[in-house]
């Protein structure tokens, strides 16, 4: 089973591993391995979209604070 991929390093490996494997034969050990790192990428691929999503709601929470403090930009779009 192939690890979490938390760092760049790792995840240009699994890049690498991933073009080395794409397209195996169905059925191989080659093709499971390969539906491994596919996985692996998708998990690393949510992670990092659940990071900017986080970010961007906490930019947008500092913005509505900072402007709520100030009546004169309040009505700014």
């Amino acid at each position: 089973m192939m690890p979490k991929i938390k760092t760049f390093d790792e995840l240009a490996r699994a890049l690498k591993r991933f073009e080395e494997l794409f397209g195996a034969a169905e059925g191989s050990a080659e093709a499971s391995e390969l539906r491994e790192v596919s996985n692996c990428l998708r998990a690393f691929e949510d992670q990092i979209a659940a990071k900017i999503a986080a970010r961007r709601m906490f930019a947008k929470t500092l913005v509505d604070r900072m402007t709520s403090r100030c009546p004169r930009r309040a009505n700014l779009p």
